[in-house]
């Protein structure tokens, strides 16, 4: 079989083709490319053509609103400005131009901003001054120049070249000066004006001596409108007066206030300096108000002196006696008052001699003298060596009740001598009484034993025999009940039921005017009762009483019985706080209570939940505004009080007792003297240990 053979041969491009028809790729590429050129020509021509019609969009916006401002002569935007580009605006009128801010600015509108800058239009820049596009949106701000058409009041004025106007005045031509300035007149025309005490600038270095304007100095920049300078503000404060340079001053003037109210020496305002010294009159200061002398306390132990010194006090320690009873402090010097002459001494056996020391009572053939009611009496003209175991007599008459440990016999006088007790035998000072040894009634309705004749008889030289709750009435009617609060001399509470001795109390002290502070003489034991009285006050306060309990009572100048018509609703009283209060409301609450009562030492009354109040004792003087009113001497001695002891006779006041105290609902209690109302309390005292109350 006979191979056959084959022959390869490659086919021209025309011959690839042959038939078919159409464009090249590369034809296509090339129609493509053309056509993309003309439409990105065509896009940018177009972006331009829109970045101008914004730009113009805008500055006519600015235009039209700086034409308003001027026609409207207003400050702010018309509400009439409705703005064609949308954007946002703001004014700021300057002396001869309107700045108008624009805001949100693409950087291609503001590039063709920058480019149309024409009369008005002065300048084109952003709000830091600053000419040059920033890419992304900016603000600009365009000022036009109305320097030409404008005072200094933006009113328009005429153009230097109008159309004639038939009906307008015809003006002169006028042009400002070195020294002046054109100004609108009244008659519609411009006109100089002298620029007073103002810095031309026009005229570069131009001087105006009738003016003094020279150009602006260092410290000063121009005034567009007023074609002179102001003064740049000063970048200091002083408190001196400033330096001017050319009518500026280097400083702004304060003034010093505050805690700094000194101006210094250097301008600058500073605290006030230490004070220079020292008063305890009265502080000073200065015209700035620091204070120059200060105001002190002086110590407890001195006083201020004239010369507004603290000097020691002489009367700080003073202790009044019977014959020295007060102590004046005058500028350093003690003065003493001293007693009359018919004052007894302390130890009751003499006078005072008015020279503050005591004068003993000697009278001739008397063996013991002393003092009674003013005058030296002998104590013992009865008795003598001839009258066995008596060694002192009693007083003749039975007019002065015996004292304790008194013994004596008279013949002549009927004086019996029994037990250590002296008493008169003379049967008009006695009382019936039924069973011999029974406590009763006797002289002066002193308490006694029942004799064998069926006589009553004052035997008690002492106080330890006498029975407890025997002296007046059973019970004790002028308490407070359990859980009133009694008011300390710190400021504290203390319920009355925990009152001790060692508890030094707030008082009022109606010598003085004012608080005080006093120890407690007498706290009763605890008792009980089925009732209390609810007394309320206008301020809030109550106060439980039982029976009757005495109150403070302005309108009666006294303590009185609250459940009385002593004491009416409306009556005011006096608080802890120095504040006169109303009672307003009392009733009977029918409840057994605890009770309790505390008399402080020689002021007598205290503040019971926050009232103050007192005995009867308190009564002594009248009182008005809170003092008493001494309108008699002491009435009584110490003679007067056998039975009592010093203490107790000087921290009731009972000297200066008036003879009818206790004549105020006295049968009410069975007290007949003051001595048995003051035995009354001992009977009901809280410690019970009464002989220690006695002499």
């Amino acid at each position: 079989m006979s191979e056959e053979k084959f022959t390869i041969r490659h086919l021209t491009k025309q011959e690839l083709y042959a038939g078919v028809s159409g464009r090249t790729m590369l034809e296509m590429i090339g129609v493509l490319s053309i056509t993309g050129v003309v439409t990105v020509g065509g896009l940018v021509g177009y972006s331009t053509v829109m970045n101008k019609q914004r730009a113009n969009a805008v500055l006519e916006d600015a235009k039209l609103l700086s034409l308003l401002l001027l026609d409207t002569k207003s400050e702010t935007i018309p509400s009439s400005f409705k703005p064609q580009s949308g954007k946002t605006f703001s004014v700021e009128q300057k002396k001869g131009s309107i700045d108008v801010t624009v805001q949100d600015i693409p950087e291609k509108v503001c590039l063709q901003l920058m480019k149309d800058v024409s009369y008005p239009l002065k300048t084109v820049t952003l709000t830091d001054g600053s000419e040059t596009c920033l890419e992304g949106e900016q603000n600009l701000v365009f000022s036009f120049a109305y320097d030409k058409w404008l005072n200094s009041s933006f009113t328009p004025t005429p153009d230097p070249d109008p159309e004639p106007d038939p009906g307008e005045p015809t003006c002169p031509d006028v042009s400002a000066g070195d020294c002046t300035r054109l100004v609108m007149g009244s008659d519609g025309c411009m006109q100089e004006e002298a620029i007073i005490n103002g810095l031309c600038r026009d005229t570069p270095n131009c001087y105006c001596s009738s003016t003094g304007a020279h150009p602006c100095a260092d410290n000063q920049t121009v005034n567009s409108s007023l074609n002179g300078c102001d003064c740049i503000p000063p970048t200091g404060t002083t408190c001196l007066t400033p330096t001017y340079i050319n009518g500026c001053p280097d400083k702004e003037k304060i003034s010093c206030s505050g805690t700094k109210p000194v101006c210094g020496s250097d301008g600058q305002c500073e605290a006030c300096p230490p004070p220079t010294s020292t008063s305890c009159l009265s502080e000073t200061t200065d015209s700035n108000g620091c204070i120059v002398t200060e105001k002190v306390t002086c110590a407890a132990n001195e006083v201020c002196g004239s010369n507004g010194q603290c000097i020691v006090n002489p009367c700080y320690n003073f202790v009044p006696t019977e014959c020295v009873t007060a102590c004046t402090n005058q500028n350093g010097t003690a003065v003493y008052t001293y007693a009359s002459t018919t004052t007894p001494c302390d130890n009751d056996t003499g006078l005072c001699n008015g020279s503050g020391t005591c004068s003993p009572c000697v009278i001739s053939g008397c063996d013991v003298a002393s003092s009674s009611s003013g005058t030296c009496v002998c104590l013992d003209e009865f008795c003598g060596t001839t009258y066995g175991t008596c060694t002192k007599a009693c007083l003749s008459g039975c007019t002065v009740p015996p004292g304790p440990g008194d013994q004596g016999k008279s013949e002549t006088t009927g004086y019996t001598c029994e037990n250590g007790s002296c008493w008169c035998d003379s049967g008009a000072f006695y009382s019936d009484c039924s069973q011999e040894g029974d406590f009763c009634n006797s002289w002066k309705g002193k308490l006694g034993r029942c004799t064998a004749e069926g006589k009553c008889r004052f035997t008690f030289d002492n106080l330890d025999s006498i029975p407890s709750g025997t002296i007046g009435k059973e019970g004790c009617w002028w308490c407070c009940a359990a859980g009133t609060q009694v008011a300390l001399a710190d400021g504290s509470l203390k319920s009355i039921e925990e009152i001790d001795y060692a508890d030094l109390l707030k008082v009022w002290d109606f010598d003085k005017g004012c608080f005080a502070e006093a120890y407690p003489l007498w706290i009763k034991m605890e008792q009980e009762a089925d009732a209390y009285n609810l007394l309320c006050f206008d301020d809030g306060s109550e106060l439980k009483t039982i029976n009757q309990h005495r109150i403070f009572n302005k309108e009666a100048s006294a303590f009185t019985y609250p459940m009385t018509e002593d004491t009416p609703l409306g009556t005011t009283t006096f608080n802890i706080f120095g504040k006169e209060v109303k009672l307003v409301r009392k009733e009977i609450i029918r409840e057994k209570v605890k009770y309790y009562n505390v008399i402080t030492s020689k002021h007598l009354n205290c503040f019971t939940n926050g009232i103050l109040t007192s005995c009867r004792l308190n009564n002594m003087y009248t009182i008005k505004d809170m003092r008493f009113v001494k309108n008699h001497e002491p009435i009584l001695s110490y003679r007067d009080f056998p039975l009592l002891s010093k203490e107790w006779i000087d921290g009731l006041r009972l000297l200066e007792q008036p003879a009818d105290i206790n004549h105020d609902h006295a049968d009410f209690h069975g007290d007949l003297s003051v001595q048995d109302y003051a035995l009354r309390l001992l009977s009901l005292d809280k410690r019970s240990l009464l002989k220690k109350r006695v002499a």
